[in-house]
């Protein structure tokens, strides 16, 4: 579960392993579908989590001024969108991504050497 201090997680799409860093960076290269974009008038980004099917939608405020921004920024937009999804599963649905929360009560309870 933990490597050295980093919790170790798993990809609630494909089981892929990771650190939160590279967990996050292999959603938002593997599996951008997860974060639509969806443009018109009010730019903003969806999300839907795959495990409970909660929807989050926030307009992309920068947008609305600047339809080219958008387009300049898409993957900055999915990767906050994803940090907001895994933030999400990790604390809604942590057995989805391999966090056991009863052991890590457990070592937080435990005190330090």
């Amino acid at each position: 579960m933990s490597d050295g201090g980093e919790f170790i997680l798993t990809c609630f799409v494909c089981g892929e392993q990771g650190s939160y860093r590279s967990l996050h960076a292999h959603l938002v290269d593997a599996h951008p579908e997860l974060v639509v974009i969806e443009s018109g008038p009010r730019p903003s980004y969806a999300l839907r989590c795959p495990v409970c099917g909660e929807a989050y939608r926030q307009a992309i405020k920068r947008g609305r001024a600047d339809r080219d921004f958008v387009a300049a920024f898409e993957r900055d937009v999915r990767v906050v969108g994803m940090d907001i999804m895994l933030q999400h599963v990790i604390g809604e649905h942590p057995d989805a991504v391999g966090v056991d929360l009863d052991a890590l009560a457990t070592d937080a309870d435990e005190p330090e050497e």
